[in-house]
């Protein structure tokens, strides 16, 4: 537990810069599907869909900067979807459009495929950071997000218990002792939890 709390003093402090810029521009690249004039939500822009480019430019040639992006980047599409799994009707804007074929997914299909994606960028984002240190400071940037959107959104509870389960199941499959700090050291983690929160609004 003390590797953990002195290991914040070693941040990449411009790895931690890109990541955040990579969440800013992630967080608003699902609407930019007006820019690109498609219908809203569709699934071009609201799928880890671009993530999944970025990985195969990264495998290409690997570097810190491309990583780091990643993490952000994939963290942000995670969150944008969270918050639009809970619209405040299941209809028209809220679904899930297909270009090409044209086709509008159902209410259900919609959910089922935002649960998903939801999954699949969060984890993406946990995958391509390399030490529990970098874990928590993504897992408090997305919790500073959440807090920082209640207003603008109107939701919090709900958001926050998607973001929260999914991210601590997901992180337990990378980090094994996720689990044990967990159970083991709970005011521990709380306190790690703190003091990376401020850490990251020191950034942003």
């Amino acid at each position: 537990m003390e590797n953990i709390i002195e290991s914040l003093s070693h941040l990449d402090f411009m790895g931690t810069i890109i990541a955040i810029t990579g969440f800013l521009v992630g967080f608003k690249f699902p609407d930019w599907d007006f820019k690109m004039k498609l219908k809203h939500r569709n699934i071009l822009t609201h799928s880890p869909l671009v993530v999944l480019i970025f990985i195969y430019f990264h495998s290409k040639q690997p570097v810190e900067v491309s990583r780091y992006f990643i993490v952000g980047f994939s963290l942000a599409i995670g969150l944008h979807l969270i918050f639009d799994l809970f619209p405040k009707g299941w209809g028209g804007g809220s679904l899930i459009q297909i270009p090409i074929i044209s086709y509008t997914c159902s209410p259900r299909l919609s959910r089922m495929l935002f649960r998903i994606f939801i999954m699949i960028s969060l984890y993406i984002s946990i995958l391509y950071t390399q030490t529990i240190s970098e874990y928590f400071i993504v897992f408090i940037i997305g919790l500073v997000i959440l807090f920082r959107n209640i207003k603008k959104e109107e939701k919090f509870f709900r958001p926050f218990s998607i973001y929260f389960l999914f991210f601590i199941v997901l992180g337990s499959l990378k980090y094994e002792a996720l689990v044990v700090y967990i159970t083991k050291y709970g005011k521990e983690v709380i306190f790690i939890f703190e003091k990376m929160a401020a850490k990251v609004i020191s950034y942003i």
